[in-house]
């Protein structure tokens, strides 16, 4: 594992994660520009981070129209309710009382807030750096938000996020760092 976190770019794209109860309180998927989160340093013992792999809702203007969403002129995650961002405040919480693990103590791990999505040479160390910030994290969640199909016992079963290169791979990358653990299974949840 210590490999894996050694790929990280430690200058231009050092791991950050959002407090839990900062997220919840939001009300939204917060950006990078928002400025948030906080460094890894700031996670306590004991405490857990959350890594979440997703596919954008509106990530371009064509699928923002194919799905029925509204286009406010640049890609976002979420939808314009919030569907997201209530899909992930009840995946960890359920996540959370199933482990075990206090709210106070969690810390969510996602793409539009914790990687630079501005400077672009930024943005690309972060994208460079994925398997290195899921090496540290304690559980991979996929916010999915219809119920999974009955036969769906992998990710590629999973419509849209599993049609995706991108997203099985951050799914493989999850697997991979289970087995590295000695994991009997992945610590990869959908949700």
């Amino acid at each position: 594992l210590k490999q894996q976190w050694d790929s990280v770019d430690h200058v231009l794209a050092p791991m950050v994660v959002v407090p839990y109860t900062v997220f919840k309180g939001l009300g939204r998927l917060p950006r990078s520009s928002d400025r948030v989160t906080v460094p890894l340093s700031d996670v306590k013992q004991g405490d857990h981070i959350t890594f979440y792999s997703h596919n954008w809702m509106r990530g371009d203007e064509e699928q923002c129209k194919r799905n029925g969403h509204v286009w406010e002129g640049s890609a976002h995650p979420d939808d314009e309710k919030g569907t997201k961002h209530r899909l992930m405040c009840a995946s960890v919480e359920q996540l959370a009382e199933t482990k075990g693990w206090e709210l106070d103590g969690l810390y969510i791990w996602l793409d539009f807030c914790c990687i630079e999505q501005d400077i672009v040479n930024k943005k690309m160390a972060g994208v460079k750096s994925l398997r290195g910030y899921v090496s540290v994290c304690d559980a991979v969640v996929v916010p999915y938000p219809e119920p999974p199909p009955a036969d769906a016992s992998t990710v590629d079963r999973l419509a849209t996020y599993g049609d995706r290169g991108w997203t099985r791979l951050e799914a493989m990358v999850a697997y991979i760092m289970g087995v590295l653990r000695g994991h009997q299974a992945p610590e990869l949840w959908v949700a």
